[in-house]
């Protein structure tokens, strides 16, 4: 068998941690436990084909064992993984990996190496040569030869920091091998992570290259060494040839591994990073979360942590992207405490890295519970029941959502806790709990019973979002809410906001806008909405008839509010290509001929698959979910005062 995506991600993570929560993965990664246990069982079997090794549970938590770390990494590169010459990044970092090895290499002898032109390559360099730059420092070619020129140690931080995001791609970039070797048989070493061995043998090698080419860390004063790191120092010294570091290289040297192991340290800097871990462990206090069982964790987080930031070293997360979306809170919470903290002159990325770092501590001592297990259902189990998954999986509801489906398809499902349907079942299920398409405060309270939990405060949070929109402009409010952004539902609107303009753009164009005075009936306001899309061949005229059929037939399913629709039907019932339509009536019509269903708008969604038009439907629904901004776009005349109103 061949591994997947996921699986070699998840292989490639426990061999850079000594272990990780099953449910993290399962978040990380946004599926259920059960796939992850699924995966693991398939890793497994991959394992026992290859090698001896295998992946094992305990309390929760994932561990590799018995496995040659080393070989496992090459074997999972080879899996997935191939150079890329038309990575702009990966092939810039193969062109300075060049460049550094050997000084005087011409571009006619890189340009043999990678199957790119000549002309790439020139740029390549630009590139680089504007990079470094920006860092402050200067890549020149003088006198047939490339040259660094700037403070040495700022030199090897920023090469490090350049090539760290290419991890995956060292043994193609620079031949780390001998440091890997010498640094796993290392006792003092043993217990560090893969990656960390990966950076601090690239580290070894940059600055063995850099004293070959005689370019050294200038001396100065530095603390008096203990034991232990003067001879970790003289290890690295005697294999790397030298018979004794200068003093400048002595604490550069020790600084770069406390970046990744820990030691005994100096009276001075076991004061400093006591005084860090203590002001980190009093913010968490201030924040009622719990400092004191993870003050430990910290404490070792920031032993190593603390050199990273004397040396500038950005130590990537991989992840980092997924624990924003999925962890937002603890990651925001460490941001802004490393921000107080260190000094105004760390870049933002070093700060950002390391408080994904402690947000993933921090969830770790945070207690699993077993979340109760959620069937969405609407009556065609198409753009509705995912819209309402998406609002509630943006309210932060502690509820796993197996998916979706039509009331037609429900009892194909495997049992679960709850059902939380749109449209009437004739089903017996302990637990169906009816809700309106578009969540209200009723509805929410509805879930967060059956739930047996505290009402979460969404409504306050949306009403704040809406109130701070009514008083500044769009850029404004970016601003206010840039730090915000992942700490609450508010934010996790904005960035859906900014996320879903420009599709509901493109879908509501003028050509599928239309007003009206008024029509004879509300199958003729189909009939109407649906022209645009029937004309220019997005759907056929089966489409609207069984849109006209079901309602007739299951009721009033597509009114998501007091005088909107949403006509649609599923997309094998005539639709070709998504598209979306607009009809307002001066005068509205009773839907399905109920006078408690005066519709105003029509829109009709035409759906190609279950995904595509989400970013629109829910843009659509941010309008038609607001009072305020309903009745705005109610009082629109034509369709250029709709299109500036969706485009604000």
């Amino acid at each position: 068998m061949i591994l997947n995506q996921r699986m070699r991600i998840l292989l490639e993570e426990l061999i850079y941690s000594e272990k990780i929560p099953l449910g993290l993965m399962a978040h990380r990664h946004g599926v259920s436990r059960q796939t992850i246990y699924e995966d693991i069982g398939n890793i497994n079997f991959w394992l026992q084909k290859q090698m001896d090794g295998k992946i094992t549970i305990k309390d929760g938590k994932m561990l590799l064992e018995s496995a040659d770390v080393k070989q496992l990494a090459h074997m999972i590169y080879a899996e997935g993984v191939a150079f890329d010459y038309f990575d702009k990044k990966a092939r810039r970092c193969l062109i300075l990996s060049y460049i550094l090895r050997n000084p005087k290499t011409r571009i006619a002898e890189i340009n043999a190496k990678i199957p790119v032109s000549k002309s790439t390559i020139v740029t390549d360099i630009k590139a680089l040569k504007s990079f470094f730059t920006e860092e402050g420092l200067i890549l020149d070619y003088k006198e047939k030869s490339y040259v660094f020129i700037g403070e040495e140690q700022k030199i090897r931080q920023t090469l490090i920091n350049f090539f760290i995001p290419q991890i995956q791609y060292f043994s193609a970039l620079i031949p780390v091998g001998k440091y890997l070797a010498f640094l796993q048989q290392t006792q003092s070493l043993k217990r560090i992570s893969k990656m960390s061995l990966d950076i601090l043998a690239l580290a070894l090698y940059i600055m063995e290259i850099r004293q070959i080419g005689g370019f050294f860390i200038a001396d100065q004063e530095v603390e008096k060494m203990s034991i232990c790191e003067e001879a970790i120092v003289k290890d690295i010294a005697d294999f790397m040839g030298v018979h004794i570091f200068s003093i400048g290289e002595g604490r550069y040297v020790n600084e770069l591994v406390h970046c990744f192991a820990r030691f005994p340290t100096t009276a001075l800097k076991e004061s400093k990073i006591k005084k860090m871990s203590n002001q980190i462990t009093q913010q968490l206090k201030l924040l009622n979360l719990p400092s004191h069982d993870i003050s430990g964790l910290i404490y070792g987080h920031v032993q190593s942590m603390y050199y990273r930031v004397q040396l500038g070293l950005c130590l990537k997360n991989t992840t980092l992207t997924s624990i924003k979306t999925k962890y937002g809170f603890f990651y925001f919470c460490f941001q802004n405490i490393l921000q107080q903290i260190l000094p105004n002159t760390v870049p933002l990325e070093i700060i950002n890295h390391e408080a994904s770092y402690l947000g993933i501590l921090m969830q770790t001592q945070v207690p699993e519970k077993a979340l109760m297990r959620a069937l969405i259902v609407c009556y065609q189990g198409i753009s509705v029941s995912i819209l309402l998954r998406q609002q509630i999986e943006q309210s932060g509801m502690p509820i796993e959502i197996i998916g979706q489906t039509s009331a037609e398809l429900v009892e194909t499902f495997p049992p679960t806790d709850i059902i939380i349907s749109t449209t009437k079942l004739e089903i017996n299920h302990p637990n169906i709990i009816y809700v309106q398409p578009i969540l209200g405060e009723l509805d929410y309270k509805k879930i967060m019973r059956a739930l047996a939990v505290e009402q979460v405060q969404i409504q306050e949070q949306n009403k704040l979002y809406q109130i701070v929109r009514k008083h500044v402009s769009a850029k404004q409010l970016r601003a206010i809410m840039k730090d915000y952004q992942y700490h609450t539902e508010v934010g996790s609107l904005l960035t859906i906001r900014e996320r879903r303009e420009i599709m509901l753009d493109e879908l509501l164009t003028e050509q599928f806008i239309c007003y009206e005075s008024q029509v004879s009936s509300w199958e003729e306001a189909i009939l109407k909405v649906a022209e645009p899309l029937q004309n220019r061949g997005y759907i056929e005229s089966s489409y609207t008839e069984k849109i006209i059929e079901n309602v007739k037939t299951q009721g009033e399913y597509i009114a998501l509010r007091p005088g909107f629709a949403l006509p649609h039907a599923r997309p094998e019932d005539g639709v070709h290509k998504i598209g979306m339509s607009f009809l307002r009536l001066e005068t509205p019509v009773f839907l399905n001929n109920n006078p408690q269903k005066p519709i105003s708008i029509f829109v009709m969604l035409a759906a190609v698959d279950a995904q595509k038009h989400l970013m629109a439907l829910s843009e659509l629904v941010d309008f038609i979910a607001e009072d305020e901004a309903f009745e705005q776009m109610l009082a629109t005349k034509n369709a250029k005062e709709l299109r500036a109103l969706i485009q604000k």
